[in-house]
C-alpha cells in the first residue's frame, strides 16, 4: 500500500460566551485553529488526522499541504516507525500525519486504533473541560457552567 495523496485543511472554530475568550499567560483568542490532515492511498484507504495550529505564526494550510505530499507520497503509509526516524517536519503537522497513517493502519485490518495500540481499557473516557485565565468571579461562573455541561473535570490556568 502506498500513499496517493495528502490534504490539508485548516478550519477556524469561533468560540462563544461563555467560553471565549480564552486566555493564556501570552495571548488571548475567541477562536480555534486545527489543520484537518486526510491521507488517501492506492487501496483506497482514507485515513483522517488532526492538531492544532493554534498562535502558531505564519500557518499555511498550502504550505504544510505542500511539504506533506512532496514528502509522503509513494511511502508505506503502515510503516509508522520509518516515519518517525525520517520525517522533517515540525511536532504538530508530524502528529496529524501520524494520526492519520494510524487510522489507515486500523481501517486496513479492520481494527479500532486503540486495539493496534494495545487494546481498549475503557469504553468511554471523560473529556476535561479546559478554562483560560480568569478572575476569580467569572472562574466561578464558569466552572458552574461546566459543571451544569456535565464536565466532572476541569482544567484551569492561572496567571
Amino acid at each position: 500500500m502506498r500513499v496517493t495523496m495528502v490534504t490539508v485543511t485548516v478550519v477556524e472554530v469561533p468560540q462563544r460566551a461563555p467560553l471565549a475568550p480564552y486566555r493564556s499567560h501570552l495571548r488571548a483568542s475567541s477562536t480555534t485553529q486545527s489543520a484537518i490532515v486526510r491521507v488517501d492511498t492506492d487501496a483506497g484507504i482514507t485515513g483522517w488526522g488532526e492538531h492544532n495550529i493554534n498562535f502558531l505564526p505564519n500557518i499555511s494550510a498550502r504550505r504544510m499541504e505542500h511539504d506533506a505530499r512532496s514528502w509522503l507520497i509513494s511511502r508505506d503509509p503502515q510503516n509508522i516507525s520509518r516515519f518517525h526516524q525520517e520525517c522533517p517536519f515540525e511536532s504538530r503537522l508530524k502528529s496529524g500525519i501520524e494520526l492519520a497513517l494510524w487510522d489507515i493502519c486500523g481501517k486496513s485490518v479492520g481494527q479500532p486504533v486503540a486495539v493496534l495500540l494495545g487494546g481498549i481499557l475503557r469504553e468511554r473516557v471523560e473529556v476535561a473541560a479546559c478554562m483560560g485565565i480568569q478572575s476569580y468571579e467569572r472562574a466561578k461562573e464558569m466552572a458552574t457552567w461546566y459543571v451544569e455541561q456535565g464536565f466532572g473535570t476541569l482544567k484551569t490556568k492561572a496567571g
